[in-house]
């Protein structure tokens, strides 16, 4: 991430047992939210904001946004539809120039289908912020 300094970090991953569970080279890779924390603290420019995919990611976010200004995450298990359409329209939202507590507002009202009474995602840190 030094080398890149990006503006967001999306993470799309499965969770289970406090950690995160990735694909790389088609073998599966896991890692603690602690470790996985403590990897992002180590940036020396962090991203302003943490997008997770990720089913029942409270706990990660919560970590997250000690480093990052603002995290979004998810307090059920999300199918993949879900998380496609929200996160279309959080990045349309927030190119126009949205914070991410409006962009985030635009995403919820696109979301439709299975979870209706499901509670909306979950906002930690600076929301009221520009991403770019």
């Amino acid at each position: 991430m030094d080398q890149y300094t990006p503006a967001v970090l999306h993470i799309a991953a499965h969770s289970a047992f406090g950690g995160v569970h990735l694909t790389q080279e088609g073998s599966d890779l896991s890692i603690a939210y602690r470790d996985l924390c403590r990897q992002i603290a180590r940036v020396r420019s962090p991203p302003r904001l943490a997008i997770l995919n990720v089913c029942d990611s409270v706990a990660l976010a919560d970590q997250m946004a000690r480093t990052i200004a603002a995290a979004i995450s998810w307090p059920y298990a999300i199918s993949d539809d879900q998380a496609q359409i929200f996160t279309r329209q959080l990045y349309c939202s927030l190119t126009g120039q949205r914070s991410i507590a409006e962009s985030c507002k635009d995403s919820e009202a696109a979301l439709t289908g299975p979870h209706p009474d499901c509670p909306p995602p979950v906002l930690h840190g600076l929301a009221t912020n520009r991403v770019f």
